[in-house]
């Protein structure tokens, strides 16, 4: 049943989302194009073109992507949240299986609008992206390179799919103040963030307490830091003297 609700969530924000990505690959190529042709034109006019191109050329494809984004969270508040809820909730799925199709789909969607950017990208740095490519291609071996990717993509999955569900606990919080959900939605985002932020620093202050409990390493530490520091002191030093 998951894999039917991801196609159907696919195609009814692919109606949107693709016809938006196509565009945004166009409108890069006209950019490109114009950049192109601006030494050609009149001189008055060239620095108005570029400048027009480089500008919209860089805005466009960053301005697709959180459009993209936005439109996913909205189509979740929309489905899951307001009174269309109730068709959503009639189909024999469980909601847990509705939130992780959701998921699915807004992080395939997502990744797909930032391939779209760093197409455009490409597309406005031609014919120089190709060389750097070339040039990646040829001083890093193929393993370290998909490792690399690889790595980058989980990082970016594991990002997306920790806003996303943000956002959606946020918005389930909001739905339970009746007529108020924005409103709810909004205060529940900020309380999930700062609770978020508290955990975050107490794991990071997790560390430099047991070195406080350690005072053997703690102390071998600072001697360390004011040798270093003392090293760094004396090096200025010399060199001002050296200037001087």
């Amino acid at each position: 049943m998951l894999g039917k609700v991801i196609k159907y969530e696919m195609r009814a924000c692919g109606r949107l989302l693709l016809p938006m990505f196509l565009v945004s690959l166009g409108l890069s190529g006209v950019f490109r194009l114009l950049l192109l042709l601006a030494p050609h034109v009149w001189k008055a006019l060239r620095d108005i073109i570029q400048s027009f191109a480089i500008l919209a050329g860089v805005l466009i494809p960053i301005a697709i992507f959180v459009l993209c984004f936005v439109y996913l969270v909205v189509r979740f508040y929309q489905s899951m949240v307001t009174n269309e809820a109730y068709l959503t909730f009639t189909l024999p799925v469980k909601t847990s299986t509705q939130i992780l199709a959701r998921l699915i789909v807004g992080c395939l969607y997502n990744l797909l609008g930032g391939l779209v950017m760093l197409l455009c990208a490409f597309i406005m740095l031609l014919p120089y992206s190709v060389q750097g490519l070339q040039t990646v291609f040829q001083n890093v071996s193929t393993p370290v390179l998909l490792a690399l990717l690889g790595l980058i993509l989980l990082l970016i999955v594991t990002s997306l799919a920790h806003s996303l569900l943000n956002f959606y606990a946020a918005l389930g919080i909001g739905a339970q103040f009746g007529r108020n959900r924005i409103i709810g939605s909004i205060v529940g985002y900020f309380a999930l963030n700062t609770i978020g932020g508290i955990i975050s620093l107490v794991f990071m202050a997790l560390p430099m307490f047991s070195l406080y409990q350690n005072s053997e390493t703690f102390s071998a530490y600072m001697q360390s830091q004011v040798v270093s520091s003392a090293g760094a002191v004396s090096v200025q030093g010399a060199m001002d003297a050296v200037l001087q």
